[in-house]
C-alpha cells in the first residue's frame, strides 16, 4: 500500500500515558507512518520523554505550540505540519490495536474514501469497558451520517479514523482556539460535511484510557459551559441544509443545553451566552416539554432544581 500515514498526538500533561501511546504506534503492522507529536506547551515531563523516543526513531517529529492553544488547534496545527496522506488522530492517554493503521488502509484502497471510521473501546477507571462500534454501511449519504452523529450511533470522536489530509486542508474550517472540550464535535460535524465518501469497519482499533486529569473530570466552569454552546451552534449551521435532520436536533441540543443549568454556573451567565450564539429558545423549559422525552425532561429538571445557582 506504501501511503503515508501521519499520526498526529497532541500532548498535555500527559507524562503517565505518553510511552504507552507512543508504544501502541511504533508495534503497528503497517509501518509506512511518521509520528508528530505537536507539544501544547506541556507544563509536566512529556516532552521529555517523547525526545527520548525520537532519538531512537526518526519517525517520530515534535512541533512545538507557540502558546497553550487547545487540542482542536493543536491537532489543526499537526494537521498543517504532517507529510502523509492521511491523517490519524491519536490522543496521549489513549493507544491503538497493533493492526489498527492496516485495517484502516485496507479499507480506504477498497472504497476510496475520504474518511474510514474504526470502532473503539472506552475503559473506565472502575473496570467496566464501553463500546463504539461503527458497525454502519460504507458510502453513506451526508444526511444520513449527520443522522448518526446526533443520535451518537458512530464515535463522535475524530480518533479511530482515517482521514484524508486533503480533506482537512482544502476546505474552510471553523477553528476555535482555546476549546478544552467538545472540539471533536466540531470538528467531526465539518469533516462529514466536506466528505464525498465515508467508509466503516467493523473492528475495535482504538482503547481510550479514563484519564483522572483530562478536561472530562473536570468541573465544568464557564469556559466549558461556552464550548458546548459553541459545538451545538456550530452542529446547527452544519447540518442546516438537511431539514430532514432537525426533529433529531432539537431533541438532542435541548436536552445537552438544559443540562447546562445542572452545573454550579450563574444562569445569568448561562443566558447571555445562549442569547450570544442564538440558541436561547431551546434552553427553555416550555422548549424541553415539547421535545424530550418525559424521563429526559424530568431528570434534568430535578438536576438543575437540586444545583441552581442564581
Amino acid at each position: 500500500m506504501n501511503r503515508l500515514i501521519s499520526v498526529v498526538v497532541p500532548v498535555y500533561n500527559a507524562e503517565e500515558y505518553i510511552g504507552k501511546c507512543l508504544d501502541s504506534v511504533l508495534a503497528q503492522t503497517y509501518t509506512d507512518f511518521e509520528i508528530v507529536v505537536v507539544n501544547d506547551c506541556t507544563p509536566d515531563g512529556s516532552m521529555a520523554i517523547v525526545e527520548q523516543y525520537a532519538q531512537k526513531d526518526a519517525r517520530i517529529r515534535v512541533v512545538e505550540n507557540a502558546k497553550n492553544s487547545g487540542t482542536m488547534q493543536t491537532r489543526g496545527n499537526g494537521c498543517k505540519e504532517a507529510k502523509g496522506e492521511f491523517i490519524f488522530n491519536l490522543d496521549a492517554d489513549d493507544t491503538i490495536r497493533p493492526n489498527a493503521l492496516e485495517i484502516l488502509m485496507k479499507k480506504q484502497v477498497e472504497t476510496n474514501a475520504d474518511i474510514v471510521v474504526g470502532g473503539l473501546v472506552y475503559h473506565k477507571a472502575n473496570g467496566t469497558d464501553i463500546e463504539y462500534r461503527a458497525n454502519m454501511p460504507s458510502s453513506m449519504a451526508i444526511e444520513d451520517t449527520l443522522h448518526a452523529l446526533i443520535k451518537e450511533t458512530v464515535p463522535i470522536s475524530v480518533c479511530a479514523k482515517l482521514i484524508r489530509r486533503s480533506l482537512l486542508m482544502d476546505n474552510d474550517y471553523r477553528y476555535f482556539p482555546n476549546m478544552v472540550i467538545r472540539e471533536d464535535t466540531c470538528l467531526i460535524y465539518q469533516m462529514v460535511f466536506f466528505a464525498n465518501c465515508i467508509a466503516y469497519i467493523n473492528e475495535f482499533i482504538y482503547d481510550c484510557a479514563d484519564n483522572p486529569n483530562s478536561c472530562t473530570h473536570v468541573r465544568y466552569t464557564l469556559l466549558e459551559i461556552e464550548n458546548i454552546i459553541t459545538s451545538r451552534r456550530l452542529m446547527m449551521d452544519v447540518c442546516e441544509p438537511y431539514p430532514q435532520l432537525m426533529p433529531a436536533l432539537d431533541e438532542t441540543i435541548t436536552f445537552s443545553l438544559l443540562r447546562l443549568y445542572c452545573h454550579p454556573v450563574p444562569k445569568k451567565e448561562i443566558k447571555k451566552l445562549l442569547k450570544k450564539y442564538g440558541l436561547e429558545d431551546y434552553a427553555t423549559w416550555c422548549h424541553g416539554w415539547k421535545v424530550l422525552s418525559l424521563r429526559r425532561f424530568f431528570s434534568t429538571y430535578i438536576s438543575a432544581l437540586l444545583k441552581r445557582v442564581v
